[in-house]
């Protein structure tokens, strides 16, 4: 009876999991792309230079993985302690969006030579990459429809 219990637990836990890595492969995907065509525009709008890293393919690409499978995880944790997940994780999105903004905005007093030729423009430009990797990400999790009130 208690081995009946435990695989009816298990079988919808495995299909959530398989879902939120699915939507975290999507938001990834989804995110990067973008974000790369966002560079591009940002780099030939405020005349960011080539070498300006956080432009560059393997940043974008860490940011985009490291966001959408960090809030799927987030998104799981919460699902297996709270029945409605959903609005506690949009909160959670919005202030690690706002936290996530301290990271361009330092640059401002940095006199690395890794990140020459930035200025306000391109700070802000890196702010709106953040916020696409956050909206793949709720737009995905809504989609799969996993925790929807």
């Amino acid at each position: 009876m208690e081995n009946e219990n435990l695989v009816a637990l298990s079988k919808p836990s495995r299909n959530v999991f398989r879902q939120l890595l699915l939507g975290g492969a999507v938001a990834t995907v989804a995110s990067t792309g973008i974000n790369l065509v966002m560079a591009n525009i940002i780099r030939f709008l405020f005349k960011a230079p080539e070498e300006y890293a956080p432009l560059t393919f393997l940043p974008i690409l860490s940011g985009c993985v490291g966001g959408s499978f960090g809030a799927m995880f987030v998104f799981g944790l919460l699902a297996k302690f709270i029945q409605k997940p959903s609005l506690i994780f949009y909160i959670i999105t919005g202030g690690v969006l706002v936290a996530s903004f301290s990271l361009p905005l330092r640059l401002l007093n940095s006199n690395s030579p890794r990140f020459a030729g930035h200025n306000l423009p391109t700070l802000i430009g890196q702010m709106v990459m953040h916020t696409i990797v956050a909206l793949c990400c709720v737009v995905t999790l809504r989609q799969l429809k996993i925790g929807n009130e």
